[in-house]
């Protein structure tokens, strides 16, 4: 079973012949990358026998990686785990709670997808917890603000009357 990288993402698993069928459907160029098990790294898919009938497309110069690659090996092998990003969340209680600490939640929310791009699980994991824990931040602030409004208000009732 073969996967494909194409603008940065990863998809499949598909069989030859579904990636034939790409082809015919134009889903498929000479110049995306395909990677299957035993693969040390992605190579294009131009490169790949019989895919494309008779044309190729020679492997890139040394040195030169195609966009949100690793450096050394390619595209990293397709990862299958979902790290929850938060950014949903974070926007959320960024507009309605707590702007000071909603901004590092979105930042560090927005961080999580580009690292699992590029193969940086361990990366995305703690932005995704770093992101997690700068919403809880903007929870608790936000309860405790309305805990001393509510009881700064009971102790002076005569301010509501006007």
């Amino acid at each position: 079973m073969y996967y494909v990288g194409k603008d940065g993402r990863q998809s499949g698993p598909f069989s030859l012949e579904e990636l034939r069928a790409m082809v015919g459907k134009d889903q498929l160029h000479v110049d995306d990358l395909i990677w299957k098990e035993g693969m040390p790294q992605w190579v294009q898919a131009g490169a790949l026998p019989g895919l494309f009938g008779s044309a190729s497309v020679p492997p890139p110069p040394l040195g030169i990686s195609p966009p949100g690659a690793q450096a050394s090996h390619g595209y990293p092998p397709p990862t299958f785990e979902e790290v929850p990003t938060y950014l949903w969340q974070s926007i959320v209680l960024l507009l309605f709670c707590c702007p000071l600490f909603g901004i590092p939640a979105v930042v560090h929310a927005a961080q999580v997808d580009k690292k699992m791009v590029v193969g940086d699980v361990t990366g995305a994991r703690r932005s995704s917890q770093k992101a997690r824990f700068w919403c809880w931040m903007c929870v608790v602030f936000s309860l405790i603000n309305f805990a001393i409004t509510l009881w700064y208000a009971y102790q002076h009732p005569d301010l509501l009357q006007n």
